[in-house]
């Protein structure tokens, strides 16, 4: 979401990749993990933060960020040991201006490369993202970043939301360098 707000306010950037952020939501995930999962940190044990600042509850980082994707259970136990916070404040800016407005996405005027989970709780579902396919993925996303010169899609076989921690990683990590390497040289990916 920091991304896209800095992105589509400056256009200042050669190329945006996007990780576990679309912009359609499944609403009734994102309220469970808020719900079920999500705590000030004062509360979860988490040290004397301001109340204002979120986590996990201890031992749900798996349920949070991970489920239903495959993962290493070991990668799991080094994400809850060394989980931060976030502030309150972020989450509605973001999802607001980041997630739920296409405008700034349809400001950014480089190339973007979206990744997705393709069990990403979050952001995919019936009601939410087509996480199913690259393309489905790209028809869902593609639009909302009208002034991009190219755009591409790829979606992470059997991550969740943290695609980076999945066991599917190297897969998705080979796609962003080779998009990568594909902007830095100056042109768009694939065309």
């Amino acid at each position: 979401m920091t991304s896209i707000l800095e992105a589509g306010t400056y256009r200042d950037v050669d190329g945006v990749m996007i990780t576990g952020e679309a912009h359609r939501l499944n609403l009734l995930n994102v309220t469970l993990l808020f719900a079920n999962h999500l705590r000030p940190a004062v509360l979860a044990g988490f040290g004397l933060y301001d109340p204002g600042y979120i986590t996990t509850l201890p031992g749900h980082r798996a349920a949070a960020f991970h489920d239903p994707g495959i993962y290493d259970p070991s990668v799991i136990a080094a994400d809850e040991a060394t989980k931060d916070v976030a502030a309150t404040t972020s989450v509605p800016d973001g999802l607001i201006t980041g997630t739920f407005s296409p405008l700034l996405a349809s400001l950014i005027d480089a190339p973007v490369l979206v990744v997705e989970g393709a069990v990403d709780p979050l952001f995919c579902g019936p009601t939410a993202t087509d996480c199913s396919s690259d393309a489905s993925l790209r028809a869902d996303e593609g639009p909302m970043y009208a002034d991009a010169p190219c755009f591409e899609a790829f979606v992470s076989p059997n991550a969740g939301h943290d695609v980076n921690l999945a066991l599917s990683a190297p897969a998705y990590q080979a796609r962003a360098l080779t998009w990568a390497t594909s902007v830095i040289s100056g042109g768009c990916p694939n065309g």
